[in-house]
């Protein structure tokens, strides 16, 4: 049994990273269909953020 243990987490990784990528694409769709207005104060939040 011990054996199988490496190859579990290595599943549960992959299947993180896939649902982390899925989320992303998600967020990048949502914030394309939300109006200009939004998109401009997230911009400007990330500019705030740079510096």
């Amino acid at each position: 049994m011990p054996q199988l243990s490496p190859l579990k987490w290595f599943y549960l990784y992959i299947i993180t990273l896939m649902w982390m990528i899925i989320t992303f694409i998600k967020l990048n769709f949502l914030f394309s269909i939300y109006p200009p207005m939004i998109k401009k104060n997230i911009t400007k939040f990330n500019f705030n953020l740079k510096f």
